[in-house]
C-alpha cells in the first residue's frame, strides 16, 4: 500500500471517529448526565453522599479503601418537556465492572455480576428503557450501584433520551469496542488457517507458520472486548480470573515473541543463542508472574511492570528493521511500513485520551494493531507473488532460449551437410581454445592443499573436460586456514569456465572484505555482485562457503549438497544441519529470487572431518542406472580409517570408482576433505 493511500485511510478513520462521537448530540434532546453525580460507600445513609469529581468517573476504585466493595452513584433529574411523553432510555455507556441500575428505587437493568468470581461487562454499553410508570412529572433520582475490584469507571458520555437517540449512542459504542474487534478476529482466524495451510504444503516456509500463530493469538486477544456478547458465555464456572491471565496479559507477551520471531524469519537474519535467550526470558518471567498472581487486584497492580518485557522485543524489532533497511534489504522497507499503522494508533490514541481528554472516544490502538496484521498479510501476499512473478519469468525466458537453441541446431545441421571442411576448421580451433582456456582456467586454482597450523587438507579435482564448471579456493592468513569455498557453475564449455573464473575473483574479494560480516550476508553480497558483473549470461551457481576461527566454523549453503562431518570419536557420520529448518538457501547469479541464506555455526573437535562435493558425486551412475547417492557417500566416509586426509578421500574415491566401474563422468567433479589434526 502507497504511504499516499495509508494517509488517505487514517484521515478517514479520524474524521469517522469524531462523526460517531458528535452524531445525534445537537440534534435531539437529551438530559445530560455527565454532572451532578453523588458517591457513598452505604446507599442507606443520606449524610454520607459525596460530591463526584468528573475527573474521578474513570477511576472509582480510588473512592473505596483497598479498592474493593460496591459504590452507589446517585443523580437527580427532571424531564424537560420536549421530552414528556416520549419513549425514554439511559444510556450510561460502558460500566466497569458491573452494575445495578435504578430510577426512583425500581430496577430498570443491569450487566454482570457481584459475585466475586463474575464476569466484567466492561465493554458492553448500558442501555436501560425508562417506562412510564417509574418516571415523575418533577425530580427522578438515578441510582446506579457499581462493583468494584481494583477497578471501577462510567467512561462514556451518559444521556437520558429518546429511545432512537439512545439506541444509536449505544449502537455506535458497541460497534466500535467490541463489533469491530470480534470481525477483526474472525478474519484473522480465516488468515492463520490459510498460512497454516501454507505452512504445511512448504514447511521450509517457517514465516507462514509464525504469521499463522500471530494471527490466531491475536483473535483470541480481541475476544477480551467482545467474549460476553457471545450467548454461552460466560458458562457455570467459568473464571474471570484465570481468563484475564491468560487473554488480557499473557497474550500480549506471547503475540511480541512471535511477531519478533517472524521477522527475524521473515527478514533472513540469523539470531545468535543470547538474542534468543533474552526474548525467552522476556516473555517467561511477565507470564510467571501473570499466572502466580493471587487475585484480580495483584494482576492490575503487576501490569506496569510486566509491561516493561515488551520493550526489549519491540525494540529488537525495529533495530532488525532499520538494520536491514541500512543493508539494502528491500523487504525491510515495506516491513517498516507495515509497521507503522501501530505507533500511529498509539500517537493518536495518547494525544486523544491523555492529551485532549476525550475519553468518549474509543481506543484505536487494537485497530492499529489489525492494519499491521493486514499489512503483513499483504507484504507476504507481495512476497509470493513477487516469488511466482521471477520463477515465470525464468521459465519464459529459458523456453525462449531453448527455442532459439533448437533452430540455431537446426540452421547448424542444415549447413553441415555443405561445410564439413568449415566445421572440421571450427574444431580444431575450439579444441585449441579449449585447451588454452583449460590452461588459463587452471592457473586460477591451487595444484595442491595448503599446508595450514592445525589442519590436513586433501581434495580431488577432475574436470569433466578441459573447461571446468567446478571452482574451489582455500582463504589462508600466512599459515591460517581462514575458509573454504566450494562451488559448482551450471553449463558447461567456455562460458561457464569464464563465469567460473569471475565467481572466483568476486567470491574471494567479498570473503576478505567481509571478515565482520554475518557469512549469510556476505553471500547475500556474492550473489548480488555476480549478478551485476556476468551480465545477461545465463549460467547460475550452487554452492558452500565455510569461514574458519581455530575449530569454530561458520556455514552457509546456497542450494549445494549438504556437508557431511565425520566425528573423531566413534567414527559417526551425519551432515551438519540444523533440526526443524533448511540451510539450502537459493542459487547464486539468478536475479527476483526472495529466499535468503542461513548461517549455521559448530566447533570441530581435534580428530573431526568435513566432506565437500559437487553434485557429481551423488548424482552420478552406475551401469544400472543407480546413482552413488547421500547413503553410501556417508557409509565410505564412515569407514575411511584413521590415516591422513589423503588416505581418507582415497578410501572414499575408492568406494565411487568401484561403483561406477569405469562409467565416464558426465560432469565436474571436486571432492574436498578437511581433518582436523590431533596434536
Amino acid at each position: 500500500m502507497r504511504l499516499k493511500h495509508r494517509v488517505y485511510l487514517l484521515s478517514f478513520c479520524v474524521l469517522l471517529l469524531f462523526l460517531t462521537g458528535c452524531t445525534h448530540v445537537a440534534v435531539r434532546p437529551r438530559v445530560s448526565l455527565d454532572s451532578g453525580w453523588l458517591w457513598s460507600a452505604t446507599k442507606d445513609d443520606s449524610t454520607s453522599w459525596l460530591q463526584l469529581e468528573k475527573n474521578h468517573m474513570s477511576s472509582l476504585e480510588d473512592l473505596l479503601p483497598g479498592g474493593m466493595g460496591v459504590i452507589w452513584l446517585k443523580n437527580d433529574f427532571s424531564i424537560p418537556p420536549e421530552l414528556e411523553g416520549q419513549n425514554l432510555s439511559v444510556y450510561l455507556g460502558r460500566i466497569t465492572m458491573a452494575d445495578r441500575t435504578r430510577v426512583n428505587d425500581v430496577f430498570i437493568g443491569g450487566e454482570g455480576s457481584f459475585e466475586p468470581d463474575g464476569f466484567s461487562e466492561w465493554n458492553k454499553a448500558r442501555l436501560y428503557p425508562l417506562l412510564s410508570p417509574v418516571i415523575k412529572s418533577g425530580v427522578n433520582t438515578l441510582l446506579v450501584e457499581i462493583r468494584v475490584d481494583h477497578e471501577a469507571a462510567i467512561v462514556s458520555n451518559p444521556f437520558i433520551g429518546t429511545r432512537d437517540d439512545t439506541h444509536f449512542a449505544a449502537l455506535m459504542e458497541t460497534f466500535w469496542n467490541s463489533t469491530v474487534n470480534l470481525i477483526s478476529a474472525a478474519i484473522m482466524i480465516i488468515i492463520a488457517c490459510y498460512h497454516l495451510m501454507l505452512f504445511l504444503k512448504r514447511r521450509v516456509d517457517r514465516e507462514n507458520l509464525l504469521f499463522a500463530l500471530v494471527n490466531f493469538m491475536t483473535a483470541i486477544y480481541f475476544s477480551n472486548f467482545f467474549i460476553t456478547e457471545l450467548p454461552w458465555i460466560p458458562f457455570g464456572g467459568m473464571s474471570f480470573l484465570l481468563f484475564q491471565k491468560i487473554v488480557a496479559n499473557a497474550l500480549t507477551f506471547i503475540i511480541v515473541y512471535l511477531v519478533s520471531s517472524f521477522i527475524c524469519v521473515f527478514l533472513g537474519r540469523t539470531e545468535s543463542r543470547m538474542v534468543f535467550f533474552l526474548r525467552i526470558l522476556c516473555l517467561v518471567i511477565p507470564l510467571a508472574a501473570v499466572f502466580l498472581a493471587s487475585d484480580y487486584g495483584s494482576l492490575r497492580a503487576l501490569r506496569l511492570w510486566t509491561q516493561l518485557f515488551i520493550l526489549p522485543p519491540l525494540l529488537y524489532i525495529m533495530f532488525m528493521a532499520i538494520s536491514s533497511l541500512i543493508q539494502k534489504n528491500k523487504e525491510a522497507q515495506a516491513l517498516l511500513w507495515g509497521l507503522s499503522p501501530l505507533a500511529v494508533s498509539v500517537i493518536l490514541d495518547i494525544g486523544l485520551h491523555q492529551g485532549l481528554k476525550l475519553y468518549s472516544l474509543p481506543y484505536i490502538t487494537s485497530l492499529g494493531w489489525q492494519m499491521v496484521v493486514f499489512s503483513l498479510l499483504f507484504v507476504l501476499a507481495n512476497r509470493f507473488a513477487g516469488a511466482r512473478t521471477g520463477i515465470e519469468e525464468l521459465n519464459r525466458h529459458l523456453e525462449k532460449k531453448v527455442d532459439e537453441r533448437t533452430s540455431e541446431l537446426s540452421e547448424a545441421n542444415l549447413r553441415l551437410k555443405s561445410t564439413n571442411d568449415e566445421l572440421e576448421d571450427a574444431r580444431i580451433r575450439a579444441e585449441r581454445d579449449m585447451r588454452m582456456a583449460a590452461f588459463v582456467q587452471q592457473s586460477f586454482f591451487a595444484r595442491r592443499a595448503p599446508t595450514v597450523n592445525g589442519w590436513d587438507i586433501s581434495f580431488v579435482f577432475k574436470p569433466m573436460s578441459g573447461v571446468s564448471g567446478d571452482l574451489y579456493d582455500f582463504y589462508t592468513d600466512e599459515n591460517e586456514l581462514r575458509g573454504v569455498g566450494l562451488f559448482d557453475v551450471s553449463g558447461h564449455g567456455i562460458a561457464a569456465g569464464l563465469v567460473t573464473m569471475l565467481a572466483k575473483t568476486i567470491i574471494w574479494q567479498q570473503f576478505q572484505e567481509g571478515k565482520n560480516t554475518i557469512l549469510s550476508n556476505v553471500l547475500s553480497r556474492i550473489d548480488r555482485k555476480i549478478i551485476q558483473e556476468k551480465g545477461n549470461i545465463e549460467n547460475y551457481l550452487t554452492g558452500l562457503l565455510l569461514r574458519i576461527t581455530d575449530n569454530k566454523v561458520e556455514y552457509v549453503s546456497a542450494g549445494h549438497p549438504e556437508l557431511l562431518f565425520r566425528s573423531g570419536k566413534n567414527g559417526m557420520v551425519r551432515p551438519v544441519a540444523l533440526e526443524g529448518k533448511s540451510l539450502n538457501g537459493r542459487m547464486l547469479g539468478i536475479d527476483g529470487l526472495s529466499e535468503g541464506y542461513t548461517t549455521i555455526g559448530f566447533t570441530l573437535a581435534e580428530g573431526d572431518s568435513l566432506l565437500l562435493f559437487t553434485d557429481c558425486l551423488p548424482e552420478t551412475r552406475n551401469t544400472g542406472g543407480d546413482e552413488f547417492g547421500m547413503d553410501r557417500i556417508r557409509e565410505a566416509f564412515a569407514r575411511a580409517g584413521t590415516g591422513s586426509a589423503e588416505e581418507r578421500l582415497e578410501c572414499v574415491m575408492e568406494a565411487f570408482g568401484c561403483f561406477i566401474a569405469g562409467i565416464p563422468l558426465n560432469d565436474d567433479l571436486t571432492v574436498i576433505l578437511l581433518h582436523r589434526r590431533q596434536p
